[in-house]
């Protein structure tokens, strides 16, 4: 039995093992490829990437005068994205440099996109201002189906929230229904909440003395 098995491991390890030679010998080939043309164009190469080099130094720097997030985190992967290609552009690429540019521009990709929906958003709001005082057609924003009480609330803070904020408060929020005289809240009973209301009146009264 030992005698049998041993001819089949010995031959799956062979398959990985040419698995990964395969694998590693695919990214050879393309560094292989990347330093022969750098050799090949030498002068045109150096150029590119010392502009390169110093486009991403410079936006680094620049990074410091800016205050706003989506515009430091847009520079960073700008500068990152650069000193990578500045590497790549070199005979012997110093990996150590290129490498943790690389991270430093995925954190600040994944970055970017965590920011999208708040700066979507804003730029919405903005776009619309702007044709509201230049006096163009406003496009309207889109919705999901809504049911009646939550088409009902939406009228009445369409001008103070925007798509994603109301459709966030929704998801969060529940209706309910209060008879006339029922209570909705006092003091130190029950979790702390706020409340929407969106038909009908409710009275705040402290000892039995209504104040609102």
């Amino acid at each position: 039995l030992r005698a049998s098995r041993q001819p089949l491991q010995l031959q799956v390890h062979a398959q990985a093992g040419g698995g990964r030679r395969r694998c590693l010998g695919s990214l050879q080939d393309i560094m292989s490829l990347r330093q022969k043309f750098v050799m090949q164009h030498h002068q045109l190469s150096r150029k590119i990437g010392l502009r390169l080099g110093h486009a991403g130094y410079g936006i680094g720097l620049f990074e410091y005068m800016v205050t706003d997030i989506v515009l430091l985190r847009a520079f960073a992967m700008m500068g990152a994205g650069s000193i990578v290609s500045w590497q790549l552009l070199q005979p012997k690429v110093q990996w150590v440099t290129a490498a943790w540019n690389m991270i430093y521009a995925s954190v600040n990709m994944v970055q970017l996109a965590i920011l999208q929906g708040d700066v979507y958003d804003m730029t919405r709001q903005q776009l619309r201002g702007y044709l509201t005082s230049w006096g163009l057609p406003v496009p309207p924003e889109r919705l999901p189906a809504m049911t009646w009480e939550v088409a009902k609330l939406h009228r009445q803070l369409r001008h103070r929230l925007t798509v994603r904020q109301f459709s966030a408060l929704v998801d969060v929020g529940e209706f309910f229904w209060l008879v006339d005289g029922a209570l909705l809240a006092e003091e130190r009973g029950g979790e702390a909440c706020v409340y929407l209301v969106t038909d009908g009146a409710c009275e705040v009264s402290i000892g039995g003395e209504g104040v609102g």
